[in-house]
């Protein structure tokens, strides 16, 4: 104890014991949580290398199915929809157009009667007749096409020249008099 006694007049032993809380409270400060950022940052390097390496793996795939899509996309030859039509006479002259677009020999669309109670939607029935590439085309069109609701039905008959075709399609049209109606049902003048 006489020793101890002896230490603790002339070695400053508070000040030590400041200098390792402060060195421990530094590291647990410091030293630790750079420790864990990074395990943290060699982890999400180790996940972005396995990324890397599945995507170098899948290139060829990805690839191939590029060039694919590019090749049906210049069969069917796609183009933009056309705007939703304000009226049933403009529903049939946009399907007239794509029939065109499609280069189908003929089509013929009537609205059904059954059907013309109701404002805004319609069904119509066709009859088309042309070659079997340009009727897939024409699908493809009408696919594309925002304002048709449905292809209901369809049907193939084969002809001696060309087939024939029977659909039944749902279309959309914007007229005035709907817009109206729901304005008043809601309210709005």
């Amino acid at each position: 104890m006489l020793a101890f006694e002896r230490i603790a007049l002339w070695f400053p032993l508070r000040r030590v014991l400041l200098l390792a809380g402060a060195g421990i409270a530094v590291q647990l400060c410091v030293v630790l949580p750079l420790w864990y950022y990074v395990g943290q940052a060699e982890r999400e390097a180790d996940r972005m290398q396995t990324e890397q390496s599945v995507q170098e793996l899948l290139q060829p795939f990805v690839m191939d199915i590029r060039q694919k899509k590019a090749r049906i996309s210049a069969l069917v030859q796609r183009s933009d929809p056309l705007p939703v039509p304000r009226s049933l006479s403009e529903s049939i002259i946009g399907l007239q157009q794509l029939v065109e677009s499609a280069e189908l020999r003929e089509a013929h669309f009537v609205p059904a009667s059954e059907s013309v109670v109701q404002k805004s939607v319609i069904r119509l029935d066709g009859v088309l007749t042309g070659a079997p590439e340009a009727f897939r085309r024409f699908i493809v069109l009408l696919g594309d096409q925002p304002w048709i609701h449905t292809i209901e039905s369809c049907q193939v008959s084969a002809a001696s020249p060309v087939p024939e075709y029977t659909m039944t399609i749902w279309a959309e049209f914007n007229s005035p008099e709907a817009g109206n109606e729901q304005a008043m049902a809601r309210g709005k003048p």
